[in-house]
Order: structure tokens, then sequence, then C-alpha cells
């Protein structure tokens, strides 16, 4: 709280409401307090919604991330609009690219990580919301686990290896183990299997076969953990309590 009271009280700063983005941006970027300080001043984007327009649709923010599910296109639409115009009682503009309108049973949305679409259930043949890690996410982790297990690093015990694998693993798990995610955890697991494997024949010299051989066994008493859990982590396209079709701001 200390630090929100000597960032308003700074006296060479304009009231926030007429500083520039730009200006917001450059001082609150990367900084702890920045998600804080967005939820301070979007709270009041949150009070229009519920008082005003909360029949349009439900909004849902985070930071300086929100969407906006609606029930049909019209909604959507208007839903925009009033965005626009509450933002621009706040001196915002809305992200040119990143705000659009999408069909989720098309193209679905990305949001928190998250790649949310609808997809027709076999059964009911009922179109159903779905939730599961998306591509960029994907990409990051891998990227990360790749970084651990670059060859540059075989020199290293590979117990060093395993335990610089393990919190990045669980920590992408406790986030992304919920919703719909058990093809994707499931890729991840298969990922690190082989980015492990060549870890262990670099670290080995690549003595012939009988290394290679080794390599399951090595693995499974390793202690690298898992994406994917069974009972934690979601199952296949489970369904979703919610049966109506919506379209997304």
């Amino acid at each position: 709280m200390s630090q929100v009271k000597r960032f308003f009280m700074l006296p060479t700063f304009l009231p926030i409401a007429n500083c520039s983005v730009k200006l917001e941006v450059i001082f609150c970027v990367q900084a702890v307090i920045s998600p804080l300080m967005a939820n301070i001043y979007l709270h009041v984007l949150d009070r229009y919604w519920t008082n005003q327009f909360s029949g349009l649709g439900t909004l849902v923010r985070y930071a300086d991330d929100f969407v906006i599910v609606c029930r049909s296109k019209m909604a959507a639409q208007r839903a925009l609009e009033e965005v626009r115009q509450i933002m621009k009682k706040l001196r915002l503009t809305l992200h040119p690219t990143k705000t659009r309108l999408v069909e989720m049973n098309r193209e679905g949305f990305e949001f928190l990580g998250f790649h949310f679409h609808k997809r027709t259930d076999r059964k009911t043949g009922h179109l159903l919301p779905y939730f599961w890690p998306g591509q960029k996410a994907m990409k990051t982790v891998r990227s990360k686990v790749r970084q651990i297990t670059d060859r540059g690093r075989k020199r290293l015990p590979l117990a060093r290896i395993v335990d610089d694998l393990n919190p990045v693993i669980r920590g992408w798990r406790n986030y992304f183990s919920v919703g719909n995610s058990t093809k994707k955890l499931k890729d991840l697991d298969r990922y690190v299997w082989l980015r492990a494997r060549k870890s262990f024949l670099a670290n080995q010299g690549n003595r012939g076969g009988r290394q290679r051989a080794g390599f399951p066994t090595w693995f499974e008493r390793s202690g690298v953990e898992h994406f994917y859990q069974p009972g934690v982590c979601g199952t296949g396209f489970e369904r979703s309590r919610k049966k109506d079709n919506r379209q997304a701001v």
C-alpha cells in the first residue's frame, strides 16, 4: 500500500486520468505494481459494466486483459461499442489488433494463456465450450524445456537437469491442469521424454546402443515430473455445464 501511495503522491505526476497510455506504460510495465495499477484504474470499467451493461454479456477481466462473452452477434457488437465509449471516458484506447469479435465455434480466442473454443459433442451433437493451453503458452514452455536440456549443458550432472526441469513442469501443470488440457499435457510429456533422452545420451557420450537401451530405466527412476497426472488433470474433452452458444469480444 505504501508503494501505491508514493505513486500517486509524486508531485511530478499528473492525475492518472490525464496521463497518456504511453506514460502509464513507461512507469508501470514489468513492475510488480503494474497489475494492481490496472485493477485500480479499470475498476471503473467493472462498475460501468455491472451497473449498466451486464445484460449484453459477461465481462471477465484480469488487469488490462478482458473478454466479454455474449449470446449473439448483435449483443457482441453493441458491447464492443459501449466498451469503446467507457474507455474514451477513461482516456484510454483499445488495442487495435487484439480487440475483435470472434465466434467461439469457428476460431475461438486466447485469454490468460488458454485457448477457448466451442466444439460439437459427439454424443449429443450440441456445441459446448472447451478450453486448453493456447499455442503461445505451448511454444513458451517447449522453449524453456529445450533451454534446460540443451546440448550445451551436457557436462552438467543429469540430476541438475532434472532439478531444473521439475519446477517448470510443476508450475505449468498447476496452472494448466484445468479444463480440457489432457492432450496438450500428454504432448508435453512426450516432448520432455525426447529432450531428456537427448540430454542423457549427450551426457553419456553417445556410447552405442547399450546407453540408449539404458535410458528408459534411468528416466523412470530420475524423478522427472509429468505434465499430465491422472486424477489431477482433466480427462479428454469433458463436457461443460454451460450449454449456451455465445460470442466474445
